[in-house]
């Protein structure tokens, strides 16, 4: 979806400000208001950190805001 690649973009841009990236993650929480958003938060995830991927849980959640994902990372 259109909002999972705007959120990795933007962590992107914040993990490279703060001197990281995303080939520095090492966990990744995601959750997803609706499973049928976990293939579009895959295919946007492989493409965005192809390499190595970090440790990862996905839950299906209600999230209260209206997002359709939200994601909690660690990278160093």
């Amino acid at each position: 979806s259109s909002e999972a690649r705007r959120i990795f973009a933007n962590l992107d841009l914040l993990l490279r400000a703060a001197g990281s990236s995303l080939d520095r993650l090492v966990q990744v929480h995601a959750m997803l208001y609706d499973r049928i958003e976990y293939d579009v938060l895959n295919r946007t995830y492989r493409q965005f950190v192809p390499n190595g991927p970090p440790a990862r849980t996905v839950w299906s959640v209600k999230i209260e805001s209206g997002f359709k994902v939200q994601l909690d990372v660690i990278a160093v």
